[in-house]
């Protein structure tokens, strides 16, 4: 027998015996991929941009080995509901969890530091408790994960990405495909001069615990910059080791402005992460985002302008693209 094939018979043998006293050497970070989701109740016509969604992870984005696709709800979801969705994805399993008892935490409450406007109680309970869950309470459901996508049940991936999620840059942990300045937005806008009626109080509240925490940060403070948390990525083992996150979002749900004035997950997210001293990360990750009639790109946007046209004597709808730079 050769030297050469010697060594590799040596080499295979001690791999053996290592990986017999190292298995979770080879298994890989698990992570979740992530809706919430009101409930249709059997109005099955509902869930069509879910099921879309699915349909794109399933084409673009699943593997069995490292994901779970989780769907979070309420409490109204009916079994025959779950069935009709998993049907068009038979073969990518859906774990639906109730986190019901997010939303009967909700409480009405006016807080005079974060005031309700009239754009704010506009917002529906469920609204506001998915702001509250998008803000940190998620963290409840997802002690058996390394990493969680949220993809809105609105959002629809279409192109390969694979190779994106997990980042291989092990230096993000947290990342959006778009971020966004709070002082170039309206009704979360936060600037020097004007505050967003859906952000009432929340500069001052960022202040007063930049200040109250001794965070070296010149202020006061007037703006920052926020993620598109529609679709946003968390590197779960260090957000629950980061105490100084944890204590912002304990702060926030001790104040009660998200069920006040409906803060919202999203400048709240950028507060969080300017807190900590978190550069943005930008995911490579585009996207459709169909409530908002856009495409999501890499820090950038393209608008779907709705038009209409008579032909035939009849008005239909369609929908022109038009690309919009935005440039962070």
């Amino acid at each position: 027998m050769s030297p050469l094939i010697l060594n590799m018979l040596l080499y295979l043998l001690l791999f053996g015996v290592n990986l017999a006293h190292n298995p979770s050497e080879l298994v890989l970070p698990r992570g979740a991929v992530a809706a919430l989701v009101k409930s249709a109740r059997g109005n099955y016509k509902d869930y069509e941009m879910l099921i879309s969604r699915n349909i794109g992870i399933r084409k673009f984005l699943w593997s069995p080995n490292r994901m779970d696709i989780i769907i979070f709800h309420d409490s109204g979801m009916m079994d025959q509901d779950k069935l009709y969705i998993q049907s068009f994805t038979p073969d990518m399993d859906l774990k639906f969890v109730d986190v019901s008892i997010i939303f009967r935490r909700f409480k009405k409450v006016n807080n005079r530091s974060c005031p309700s406007t009239k754009e704010s109680i506009y917002y529906s309970p469920g609204y506001h408790s998915m702001c509250y869950f998008w803000f940190g309470s998620f963290f409840e459901f997802l002690d058996d994960y390394d990493w969680m996508l949220r993809l809105d049940d609105d959002c629809e991936l279409f192109t390969e990405s694979r190779h994106l999620i997990p980042p291989t840059n092990e230096s993000i942990r947290f990342g959006a495909t778009r971020w966004i300045e709070l002082d170039k937005i309206n009704f979360d806008t936060v600037s020097e001069t004007k505050e967003g009626v859906v952000v009432r109080g929340m500069k001052k509240f960022v202040n007063t615990f930049l200040y109250t925490n001794r965070i070296n940060i010149s202020l006061p403070l007037h703006t920052w910059t926020a993620p598109y948390t529609n679709v946003m990525y968390i590197h779960l083992p260090w957000i629950r080791a980061n105490t100084l996150i944890k204590r912002f979002i304990h702060a926030v749900y001790e104040s009660g402005c998200i069920y006040s004035n409906r803060w919202g997950d999203l400048p709240l997210w950028g507060a969080a992460l300017m807190i900590a001293r978190e550069a943005p990360s930008y995911l490579m990750l585009p996207y459709e985002h169909y409530s908002h009639k856009m495409t999501v790109l890499h820090n950038k946007i393209v608008l779907h302008e709705k038009k209409r046209r008579k032909r035939r004597g009849k008005i239909k709808d369609f929908i022109d693209r038009i690309i919009v730079s935005i440039n962070n």
